[in-house]
């Protein structure tokens, strides 16, 4: 796979928007590597990505999958909520902090939601969700009402 390592709001854009074959995509590439599980961890000698979505594991150069999925969650949060996550949590306010600026942005399944995003953006890399496409079937589950 691909660690992007720089995702954030302005690297996702919408095709086809506004039609029921609307699709986000991904784009620049710009710094991303590509992932094996036994480069899992390995240590970069830069730091790449922006400060305001970045993996606190990430800046001391980790390469992780679970950097992506903090990333994601950052982003997401920002994208529900209004509200950056830095600002939002600061030195990393509780769940209910998220849960509250979910609540007020009118997000359905706010709590399930909430839960998903405090795991994805967990500081400790090992308390993370480990993969990206287990953050995104966490995430459609609890939008959806389902439990993650």
């Amino acid at each position: 796979g691909i660690l992007h390592r720089d995702l954030k709001p302005e690297n996702i854009v919408l095709r086809n928007a506004g039609t029921e074959d609307e699709v986000a995509m991904l784009i620049d590439f710009g710094v991303a590597t590509v992932y094996e599980e036994i480069l899992d961890g390995q240590q970069s000698t830069y730091f790449a990505g922006s400060l305001d979505y970045v993996a606190p594991e990430q800046v001391a150069g980790l390469k992780l999958e679970a950097c992506d999925v903090f990333s994601m969650g950052a982003v997401c949060f920002e994208i529900l909520s209004g509200w950056r996550l830095k600002l939002a949590l600061g030195a990393r306010e509780s769940e209910g902090a998220i849960l509250e600026r979910l609540q007020s942005a009118g997000v359905a399944n706010a709590a399930a939601v909430a839960v998903v995003l405090v795991k994805a953006t967990a500081i400790e890399h090992s308390r993370r969700t480990a993969k990206i496409n287990d953050f995104k079937n966490d995430l459609v589950e609890a939008l959806s009402g389902q439990e993650p």
